[in-house]
């Protein structure tokens, strides 16, 4: 994993390719916001390395720089929603891919605005999958606090595009 906003430290392109030369490591998970870095290890590895990004925010951005894949959290909100943004990558059509990721980039604002982690929570609840509560120190949504995130769903018009019906 590479995730400086959690650990504090970045590294060069050069260093991450070092890095990637340990026996067994054959990619990573690039959770950062520097694209130019990304480009620049990619470019270093000529295909060699399997790069997953991270920020759910860029996923089809990063697709332009040519990652593998993504692994991150609001892609378990709305699964169909983010292979539709792949598909239409995949197809050339980019403006579709720039509306999709548009979309979802609100689904995140409104869980990032209502607490993050335990909104995550509240909306796979929401959508038909108990997933328990976050442990501490992350606590849990109050019913008001809920509510708040139902009105802003609705005002996003989450329930026309998210992958089930409330």
């Amino acid at each position: 994993y590479y995730i400086p906003g959690a650990t504090g430290v970045t590294v060069n392109a050069e260093q991450m390719w070092e890095l990637c030369q340990i026996p067994n490591v054959r990619g990573f998970k690039y959770t950062a916001f520097d694209m130019y870095l990304l480009e620049q290890i990619l470019n270093l590895g000529q295909g060699t390395l399997n790069v997953f990004s991270g920020p759910d925010q860029l996923f089809a951005p990063m697709l332009t720089v040519g990652v593998d894949g993504a692994v991150g959290t609001t892609y378990n909100l709305l699964p169909r929603h983010f292979v539709r943004i792949y598909r239409a990558f995949q197809r050339g059509d980019i403006v579709d891919a720039r509306r999709l990721q548009s979309q979802a980039n609100r689904v995140i604002d409104a869980f990032i605005r209502h607490g993050g982690l335990p909104a995550v929570k509240e909306l796979m609840r929401m959508l038909g999958f108990d997933c328990g509560y976050c442990r501490r120190p992350f606590g849990r949504l109050d019913a008001d606090q809920v509510a708040a995130l139902r009105a802003d769903l609705a005002r996003i018009d989450f329930w026309a595009f998210a992958d089930a019906a409330e």
